[in-house]
């Protein structure tokens, strides 16, 4: 593979744990990318799976940890020691350069419906003709 560093970098480490790019595409189909930016110094790529979707995300160390609520082990989900990662970020960053967080999150189908923000009221009558919005009505 050839390209960006960076990927090919992530390419490699996830080939070396035995992960197939073609597989995990074909189960888990990007449907939304929130490209790098140097504000939020991240990314993020949503994939649908299972009913769901899931969130990758990877960016620098200072802009991804204060995000994250758990770190993940193989055996369990723990607490995150925060303070303790940003140092070992800091010290490898110091020691070998570019040092990138990796997290991601799941969402399952119903929790979308836990961030809903209201955008307007629809009464809709028997009589198509006679639809209307409160806030057209002034009812708000």
């Amino acid at each position: 593979m050839t390209g960006d560093p960076t990927v090919v970098a992530l390419f490699h480490a996830a080939a070396d744990a035995g992960y197939d790019k073609a597989a995990l595409e074909a189960a888990s189909p990007r449907v939304l990318e929130l490209p790098f930016d140097s504000e939020r110094k991240r990314m993020t790529t949503l994939h649908r799976r299972d009913g769901g979707a899931i969130a990758y995300t990877k960016g620098a160390p200072e802009s991804m940890l204060p995000r994250c609520t758990t770190q993940a082990r193989a055996e369990a989900t723990l607490p995150l020691a925060r303070d303790t990662l940003l140092g070992a970020a800091a010290r490898m960053a110091a020691e070998l350069g570019l040092t990138l967080a990796l997290a991601s999150a799941v969402f399952v189908a119903v929790e979308a419906e836990k961030w809903l923000v209201r955008r307007g009221l629809l009464y809709a009558a028997q009589n198509i003709g006679h639809t209307r919005s409160p806030e057209a009505a002034g009812e708000e």
